[in-house]
Order: structure tokens, then C-alpha cells, then sequence
């Protein structure tokens, strides 16, 4: 009984004192990469994306259009995955032994507030047809400078362990305070390759790299309840 006192006493206050974003607008436009100029037909095609813009290297566009091809859904040339939402999904390779990551980016639909509180979150999964390699260091970045800050040795949200996460998506999410006013999101490992944690695949004989498909990328502005 006991027990089930201090079970209820710590809902209770998770409900009064928590802030809750249930409601709240997602502030990243085509946050589900549902919307596009064409249906993508192969991999380097991210640059179809509506509203979204490549900073770095070129991110790849996947679709259930694309069916049948490298830039399908579910399957596609890096991996078999149904998308979290929609019938959609980008890639982005996070680390690779010899070129840049990718980095994409994005202009909020309204900018972030300095001081004010916001739920960050994304969706991610290995690409293992394509990867030898899972890495670390994929998160979310909110600047003023998109094209200067691709290399920004820093990020709002980071994913500091290794994602080994291969057929199911696992959810990145934390709650930020805003220490400046942002009016863009970039997605990517914005840390040098040797600042990167790597581990091999086992009996994996693919690409030196470590490819990561992402999802459902959303931004909402806390609330609590009165």
C-alpha cells in the first residue's frame, strides 16, 4: 500500500509540475520529410526537400514513391526500414573515414526565444546495408549562421553515446532553454571526425562510414499547466 502512495504522490506531482508540449505547435516546417519538388529516384537527391537545404555534402531523400528503387520504402540502398511517420525519411552519413558528414538544415517556423524552455527531439536508425560503422555525435544544432556553423564543435542536442539501434528507431529528445534567439535548425555530426566514437559492425563488410536514416524531427515550446 505503501508503495502505491508514493506512486501516486510522484504522478501527482509530475502532473502539476512537468511542462507538457502535448498540444503545442511544432515549430520545424516538413519536420516528417513528407513534402518535396519530385519523388526522389536515387540517393544525392535531399535537395529535393522542401524548405530543407543541404549545409554539407548531400543528404539523400527516401519515400514509399520511390519503391523499387535506391531511394525507396521500405527498403532502399542503405537499409529496410518503414518510416516513423509518413511515408517518408532522410539519411545522413555521421562519419566516414575519409569524407565530410552530411548536414542539413532548416529555417523554424517561428525563431526559438532566448530563456524560453523547448522540447527537441528526432528519430534515427542505421542504415546497415550501407554502414561498417556505428557512430556518435548526431544532434541538433539552432544558430543565426547555418552556413558558417556546420563545423560548430558544439550542439543543443547530442547523442554522445554510439547508436547501434539497426531495425527499430530510437528517439533523441531533450529539454533545452534557449540561450539566444535562433531562427534555423541544423541536423548532423558537427564535430571533427577524430572527436567522433566509432564501432565496428560485426562481420560487416560494407562502406567505411557509419549512415544513419532520421525521422520526425520536432521543436515545441513548453507549457505548464495551471
Amino acid at each position: 500500500m505503501k508503495k502505491l502512495q508514493i506512486i501516486c504522490l510522484w504522478l501527482i506531482l509530475w502532473l502539476y509540475f512537468i511542462p507538457i508540449a502535448t498540444f503545442a505547435q511544432n515549430l520545424v516546417p516538413n519536420h516528417s520529410f513528407e513534402e518535396f519538388s519530385r519523388c526522389p529516384n536515387d540517393y544525392n537527391q535531399g535537395n529535393r526537400l522542401s524548405v530543407w537545404q543541404p549545409y554539407q555534402a548531400v543528404p539523400d531523400l527516401f519515400n514509399v514513391c520511390a519503391a523499387g528503387t535506391n531511394a525507396g520504402v521500405p527498403e532502399n540502398f542503405y537499409g529496410v526500414l518503414p518510416a516513423a511517420e509518413g511515408n517518408g525519411y532522410i539519411g545522413l552519413t555521421v562519419w566516414h573515414a575519409s569524407a565530410q558528414p552530411d548536414i542539413i538544415g532548416v529555417r523554424l517556423k517561428e525563431p526559438l526565444r532566448r530563456k524560453k524552455r523547448y522540447l527537441v527531439s528526432f528519430k534515427v536508425c542505421l542504415g546497415s546495408k550501407y554502414s561498417s560503422f556505428y557512430a556518435n555525435n548526431l544532434g541538433i544544432l539552432f544558430t543565426n549562421n547555418p552556413e558558417q556553423d556546420v563545423q560548430a564543435q558544439k550542439a543543443h542536442v547530442l547523442e554522445k553515446e554510439i547508436i547501434r539501434e539497426q531495425s527499430t528507431w530510437k528517439t533523441i529528445s531533450k529539454v533545452i532553454k534557449a540561450d539566444a534567439d535562433y531562427e534555423y535548425l541544423l541536423l548532423g555530426n558537427f564535430f571533427p571526425r577524430e572527436a567522433t566514437k566509432t564501432d565496428k559492425l560485426s562481420n560487416a563488410d560494407n562502406f567505411p562510414a557509419a549512415y544513419y536514416f532520421i525521422d520526425e524531427v520536432i521543436v515545441k515550446p513548453l507549457k505548464r499547466k495551471k
